[in-house]
């Protein structure tokens, strides 16, 4: 399940993989991130699933070689996804 949303200077993006216990939150504080929010959720979910790390590597290529200039609110990640990678527990 996904839902992912935006407000002037927010976004966020939420996604549940129930059958394998897994939610995600991804923040932004800017609006229209939506691509480098799901690059974020889908290296979680690669990463938790032990799955090939395609689809968020397809999205960060696709982030990094945008030209869409940084008026139109759609820069690149300034940090590679790896960076978000780890493990995150809430006790």
């Amino acid at each position: 399940m996904y839902h992912g949303g935006a407000i002037p200077g927010f976004s966020a993006e939420v996604l549940f993989l129930p059958s394998d216990k897994l939610g995600i939150v991804v923040l932004g504080n800017m609006e229209w991130v939506h691509a480098q929010e799901l690059a974020i959720a889908y290296r979680i979910i690669e990463d938790y699933l032990k799955l090939p790390s395609k689809e968020s590597e397809r999205l960060s290529s696709r982030i990094s070689n945008s030209s869409t200039p940084a008026s139109e609110s759609k820069l690149p990640m300034t940090l590679s996804i790896a960076d978000f990678a780890g493990n995150y527990n809430d006790p």
